[in-house]
């Protein structure tokens, strides 16, 4: 009996069958990588921006800044809108060196009340208000004076993992780091 079953087995059509079986299971397996893959967003080419205390100033790592209208915009890669960021703070922080945060709204407040706003902007990032951040340089938007006034705090909003990190003085901040999300240099 346990002769016919291995016969059984063998036989040209079980053979087609247990292929067939497998070519399903491998091109399930494919189309569903593939969906989940594509699901996922693209993490954006875009340099990744640096935001350094006393004087406001907003760097971008590589490229320039362009005119995009109502926002300064990055001239080079793009961004579909979730950033992170990191902050490395020291005493008068209320957060610790190094943190890092996710969202698509980064707001960054200055002692006079000033609020510059990093958002997706036409698959780009957009700076805002633009009227008020000089261009210095192609790499540099700047607000206020060097040594007058300092950022009091940094929110990530949106999603992805919220911070609100406050600071007591112009030392308390060494810098914030924002990236498409995925970014190297927020990692």
């Amino acid at each position: 009996m346990m002769q016919s079953r291995t016969d059984r087995a063998t036989t040209p059509a079980a053979r087609r069958g247990t292929w067939t079986l497998v070519t399903i299971v491998i091109l399930g397996a494919a189309i569903l990588a593939t969906g989940a893959w594509s699901a996922r967003p693209d993490p954006g080419d875009e340099p990744p921006i640096r935001v350094v205390n006393g004087s406001m100033n907003i760097t971008i790592g590589a490229g320039s800044w362009s005119d995009g209208g109502n926002a300064w915009v990055p001239s080079d890669g793009g961004n579909p809108g979730q950033y992170d960021v990191k902050i490395q703070c020291g005493a008068g922080a209320n957060c610790a060196n190094g943190s890092k945060a996710s969202g698509n709204v980064v707001k960054i407040t200055y002692s006079d009340g000033f609020v510059a706003t990093v958002t997706p902007s036409g698959g780009h990032t957009g700076v805002t208000p633009k009227a008020q951040l000089t261009k210095v340089s192609n790499a540099m938007l700047r607000y206020g004076q060097t040594g007058v006034g300092f950022i009091k705090s940094v929110q990530v909003l949106g999603g992805g993992q919220p911070l609100t990190c406050t600071f007591a003085s112009a030392g308390a901040l060494t810098a914030i780091t924002i990236c498409p999300a995925g970014g190297s240099a927020c990692q």
